[in-house]
């Protein structure tokens, strides 16, 4: 069994409503249990501004499945509710956004997958919901959640 963070965001269609119904798909993943859920935040788009705000969620689940089976899980989940991967600017808005955050102590670093993900230390809509839910998280490399929390920025960030 194994621990993972997912990270869920949403700026179009009712983006509440995405990242619930993204939930309830997540939620039929076999061998797969929901654990928790952090409240929903409202947040700033990150690296492109010009769009909505966004909501965002972390969930922690444990699996038995393996990481490349459940990050084929998770995008057709997000195609399924119309995600579209805009290439040129990975900053777009979107329908639904699933990130693997953590899996277990996994480090994974290919073209297509990497864990811890690439930029977790500076995402506070990322460390915000996952602190709400693991307060006393330990990354892969030793970092604790706690600890990089205190440099994060709170600012722009609110529960709904």
């Amino acid at each position: 069994m194994t621990y993972t963070y997912i990270a869920l965001g949403s700026n179009l269609n009712n983006p509440l409503q995405q990242i619930k119904k993204a939930i309830k798909s997540i939620d039929q993943i076999s061998l797969t249990k929901r654990i928790k859920t952090s409240s929903f935040y409202q947040t700033k788009p990150y690296g492109f501004l010009n769009q909505p705000d966004y909501i965002n969620a972390v969930v922690l689940l444990k699996t038995e499945i393996n990481v490349y089976h459940f990050m084929q899980k998770i995008q057709t989940i997000e195609l399924k509710q119309g995600r579209v991967r805009n290439l040129s600017n990975k900053w777009h808005s979107r329908i639904i956004d699933i990130d693997i955050l953590l899996f277990g102590d996994l480090k994974i670093c290919t073209s297509y997958l990497t864990i811890p993900h690439y930029d977790i230390y500076n995402r506070n809509f990322f460390l915000i919901p996952l602190y709400e839910i693991t307060s006393n998280l330990v990354f892969p490399d030793g970092n604790k959640l706690s600890e990089i929390l205190k440099k994060t920025s709170t600012n722009d960030i609110k529960i709904i």
